[in-house]
């Protein structure tokens, strides 16, 4: 049991680190070649989709918290991040989005 639980929380962490990895990423992209689109959600959904609520929502707002120390305006798409991984993981219970 005590196995379970250490390889459990092992690949919940791993997951957090690829999702703000993937958030760092697709952030930088987007700004290095000036895209229109949001590319610094990418990591939050993935995290979110194989992690769960939690590690979505842990992942968007380090994200938000990382790139707040450069920008301080960023910490209001904050509440964009939460609501993508609560959206995530909510349509995927359902179902929706059970595909990928």
């Amino acid at each position: 049991m005590r196995g379970f639980l250490l390889k459990n929380w092992l690949k919940k962490t791993m997951i957090l680190v690829i999702g703000i990895g993937l958030n760092i990423a697709g952030r930088y992209i987007a700004h290095h070649f000036v895209l229109p689109v949001w590319l610094d959600m990418i990591g939050t959904c993935i995290a979110s989709y194989y992690g769960g609520l939690w590690i979505g929502i842990l992942a968007g707002l380090s994200n938000n918290l990382i790139f707040a120390i450069y920008d301080p305006t960023v910490l209001i798409y904050a509440a964009t991040s939460v609501t993508a991984a609560i959206l995530i993981h909510v349509f995927m219970k359902k179902g929706f989005i059970n595909n990928i």
